[in-house]
Order: C-alpha cells, then sequence, then structure tokens
C-alpha cells in the first residue's frame, strides 16, 4: 500500500510539472504573438515608396500637382487630371504599394472614358509626409474629400470614391461619414482580421491585431450605389473575401463584377471593356445590360 501511496504522489506531481510546463509554453506563445504583431504589423500592410517614378505628362495628360492637409496637420501630395467631356471626378484611394506614380496607366484608363481623377498619396507615400497607420489614412482620404468639396468648390454628387486592395478600406470610411455619387471597390476585403488568416494561416495572429478596416462594419449603413470588383485568381485577396464583402452590404444598389482568369492587379486589363463598362453605368446610376 505504501508503495502504491508513493505512485500516486509521484505520478500526481508529475502531471502538475507538465501541467505547469504547458501553462508556461503557452504564456510565452501568446507574449510572441503580441511582439510579433505588435513590431511586424505595420510592415506586413504598409509597402511605401517615395519615388515618384513617372507623372501624367507621360501619357499625355495635364494635371495640376497639388498638396494638402490632413485634419492631424499631415501635408500630402496628390494628382488631379480633369478629363474632357468629364461624367464624374473619382478619387483614388490607392493599394499599399507604391505610390501614385504607379497608376499612372491605370489613371489614363479612366481619363480616356472621361472620367477625372484626383489621386492621391497616403501618408508616408510618394511626396506626402509623415507615416502610414490606419487612422491616418483615413485622415489622408478624408482631406481629399475635402480637397474637391471646399478647395474646388465640387458637388459631393460628382464624386466617386475608388478604393484598391486596402484603399477599400479608406474609400469605405469616407462613404461611411459622407455623400458622394457611388463607391466602388476593386479587390476589396472584409475586414483586417480575415485578411491576417490568409496571410500568416500557421498563426492565430488575428486574436492581436489591432489594425481593424473593417469594410463590413463601415458599410453596414451605407445605401451608395456600390460596385464591387474581383478577380477569382486574386492571390492577395481571396475572391471570396470580396464576395463576402458584398453579400454584407445593405444597399439595395450594389452589383458585383467578377472578372474571371484576373489576380489582384490585372482585373482592368483581362476584361477592360466590361470593367470600364460597368464602372461607366454604376457611375450613371444605370442598369448594366
Amino acid at each position: 500500500m505504501a508503495e502504491w501511496g508513493n505512485s500516486s504522489i509521484f505520478g500526481a506531481l508529475f502531471v502538475r510539472k507538465m501541467v505547469l510546463k504547458i501553462i508556461i509554453c503557452l504564456i510565452a506563445f501568446i507574449v510572441f504573438l503580441k511582439l510579433f504583431v505588435y513590431y511586424y504589423e505595420r510592415k506586413l500592410i504598409y509597402f511605401p515608396f517615395s519615388i515618384i517614378e513617372s507623372t501624367p505628362d507621360a501619357m499625355n495628360m495635364k494635371y495640376e500637382d497639388v498638396y494638402f492637409v490632413t485634419a492631424d496637420a499631415v501635408r500630402l501630395n496628390g494628382w488631379f487630371i480633369s478629363a474632357p467631356e468629364s461624367i464624374a471626378t473619382i478619387i483614388y484611394c490607392h493599394g499599399n504599394a507604391g505610390n501614385i506614380s504607379h497608376r499612372v496607366d491605370k489613371i489614363k484608363m479612366f481619363y480616356d472614358k472621361h472620367i477625372s481623377v484626383f489621386a492621391f498619396d497616403y501618408r508616408g507615400y510618394g511626396r506626402s509626409e509623415g507615416n502610414p497607420n490606419e487612422q491616418g489614412l483615413y485622415y489622408d482620404g478624408e482631406a481629399a474629400y475635402y480637397y474637391l468639396v471646399r478647395k474646388r468648390k465640387m458637388n459631393p454628387a460628382e464624386i466617386v470614391l475608388f478604393g484598391e486592395s486596402i484603399g477599400s478600406a479608406v474609400a469605405s470610411y469616407i462613404a461611411q461619414h459622407h455623400q458622394i455619387k457611388a463607391l466602388i471597390l476593386e479587390a476589396p476585403f472584409t475586414n483586417a482580421r480575415d485578411m491576417s488568416r490568409r496571410i500568416l494561416p500557421f498563426l492565430p495572429v488575428q486574436w492581436f491585431v489591432t489594425i481593424q478596416m473593417d469594410n463590413v462594419k463601415m458599410l453596414d449603413k451605407v445605401q451608395t450605389p456600390v460596385l464591387v470588383i474581383h478577380g477569382t485568381d486574386d492571390d492577395i485577396v481571396p475572391f471570396e473575401l470580396g464576395r463576402q464583402l458584398y453579400d454584407s452590404l445593405p444597399s439595395s444598389k450594389k452589383r458585383f463584377l467578377e472578372i474571371s482568369g484576373a489576380g489582384h492587379n490585372d482585373v482592368a486589363y483581362i476584361d477592360g471593356n466590361r470593367y470600364f463598362e460597368t464602372i461607366r453605368q454604376t457611375i450613371l446610376h444605370k442598369t448594366v445590360e
């Protein structure tokens, strides 16, 4: 009996030690994840490029090089390109990498379709001052909107928001708070947590991300006409996230454009005619045939 009692005591101590080790490992893992997210979250999201490699002049478009200031006093740079016989002006909220100079060919496509463009760089991108962060990007987008409405005296009913990839969150934020003509989202996502599961599927970093970029929440009451565009072969923002966002939209004037075979950056090139015709019809608030 004594031997049995001793073995029971040793067994209980062994179990306690194992449980303690597991708890310590879990705590260490949680601390590691928190530190990982703290140091790398922004680096995994923002990829600014400071050098302006091209301007609209290179594609025979006259433009105004403008500077404007955000609500938190950050000086931003942008281009205003007025298209002939313009049907509307889009605020171009670009993706997370590069700067506006890497979108000149896309701007030219809008220009040729009689759509004026106000393209701007977020803080830390191109010639804009500061460093990128989520709230800062929202301030940047809002400052771009105010530039058109207050500085250029533009009617909000003539303004269309165009957000690609991470720019979809900036466009969604503006649409949530201000009057616009239409909202166009290219390769958008539901929220940053869902994206984190795709970027690092082997780590539960979604528990600790501080960046929200919750398009679903920001658009939960928006009744503006909305067009969601997504390529079926997008390897950056999964197609299903764009579809999920579309399904969540409350607007009765919403439409989804699926570009078969397109990736993250080539939807306008894979099926350009349908792409721009759908955009034009959305801007004009007409039904696509």
